[in-house]
């Protein structure tokens, strides 16, 4: 079907949108009418800024909330941790009952800029204490032993809302009696007599006594020390006739001895014993770490780290070390680092401490304290034994 002419221009003729006079008019007559850029006449009417339907709904939203004043005149009304939501941590450190408590604090406070941090209280600072590494006990008025001036106070610092304790006396405030017995044997102890005792006990009370002995070392006495303390084969029969003890060593022929004395006395001439029983994770462990001192000096080391902060050849070495040492222990393999440095640990201290007696004869609170005096202050400083050094036979009477 064929169309009028006139009717096919209407139709089939397209005004351009963009370009020429008609699409600018166009464009013109939108911009009019939207009071505006032209792209605003086909925004929905409530998203335009200043449109009519907001600034209807304004006042209805305003209505609707009680004013900020009304919320926050009162602070107290907040002041409850077990209500809106529970304490908050605010940037300034300090642990609030609430969210809403805090913003009122700064609605009340316009110079307070503090946020939430982080829900829940702060954790909690403890206060800085005075701290001495040496063991001067003190009796507190609470009954209780601190290990010195400073532990006692460092307690009330930390705990002043706790009845105030002060100091009663120096001392213990219940010393041991030297010659009591526990009915269990503690650790043995390497006399400077040659002698091996079961405990520290045993040694206390000869001192209280009297004699004039004293402790080597923690553990039982090597066939080496016994050589030089005892002197000569005629002594050390004389001596593992009229004292006998129990600290094994394995021999050369694989036989287990009850003490390096017994050793001296039928086997002068013979070395290279290792301590503890024949077949002993100890012996194991004191043997291997010899071969790998005198006969395999080259060999790729297997470095492990002490409780002491000092980096030891191998396990072994460290085990069979740790004879001497109740505390030394095996922190991680590989060499020490700096966080393993035992000056980080030797502030931690409970009220009576955990003595020890180092070999410049003044006792610690901690083993860590003693290591990080060794560090600090005096290269040759070891450990000889659990607590307390023993007293001169002079101070028992």
């Amino acid at each position: 079907m064929r169309l009028p002419g006139l009717v096919k221009a209407v139709f089939l003729r397209r005004p351009p949108l963009r370009g020429g006079s008609v699409g600018r008019r166009r464009r013109e007559r939108l911009g009019a009418a939207g009071g505006g850029d032209h792209k605003a006449a086909f925004q929905p009417p409530g998203a335009r800024r200043g449109s009519r339907v907001q600034e209807d709904l304004a006042p209805l939203e305003d209505a609707s909330r009680p004013p900020v004043s009304s919320l926050y005149g009162d602070c107290r009304l907040y002041d409850d941790a077990t209500r809106f939501g529970g304490e908050v941590c605010g940037s300034d450190g300090i642990t609030y009952p609430s969210s809403p408590y805090l913003r009122c604090l700064n609605y009340q406070q316009p110079e307070r800029r503090v946020s939430v941090r982080h829900a829940g209280p702060c954790a909690r600072t403890r206060p800085s204490c005075p701290f001495s590494p040496l063991y001067t006990p003190v009796c507190g008025t609470d009954g209780r032993t601190y290990a010195n001036t400073e532990a006692l106070e460092c307690r009330c610092l930390q705990r002043p809302s706790e009845l105030e304790v002060r100091m009663h006396h120096t001392g213990e405030c219940y010393p041991l009696q030297p010659c009591r017995r526990s009915g269990t044997l503690g650790t043995p102890v390497c006399a400077s007599n040659g002698f091996t005792y079961p405990s520290l006990d045993d040694v206390a009370c000869l001192r209280s006594m009297g004699a004039g002995v004293y402790v080597r070392h923690e553990g039982g006495c090597s066939l080496q020390e016994v050589r030089g303390l005892v002197g000569s084969q005629y002594h050390a029969c004389l001596v593992a006739r009229t004292h006998p003890e129990w600290n094994p060593v394995c021999g050369l022929d694989g036989v287990t001895y009850p003490s390096p004395v017994l050793v001296f006395c039928r086997r002068p001439n013979d070395w290279g014993w290792q301590p503890g029983e024949c077949g002993s994770e100890l012996h194991a462990s004191c043997e291997q770490a010899a071969y790998d001192r005198d006969c395999a000096p080259r060999a790729a080391p297997r470095l492990v780290c002490g409780s002491d902060g000092e980096t030891y050849n191998s396990a072994e070495e460290l085990r069979c070390v740790s004879r001497s040492s109740k505390y030394l222990r095996l922190r991680h393999p590989g060499r020490c680092q700096q966080h393993d440095d035992p000056c980080r640990r030797s502030t931690d201290l409970a009220d009576g401490g955990c003595p020890v007696c180092g070999s410049d004869g003044r006792s610690y609170v901690t083993p860590a304290a003693l290591w990080c005096h060794r560090r600090t202050h005096n290269s040759r400083l070891i450990y000889v034994h659990d607590g307390p050094c023993l007293p001169s036979p002079s101070q028992f009477y």
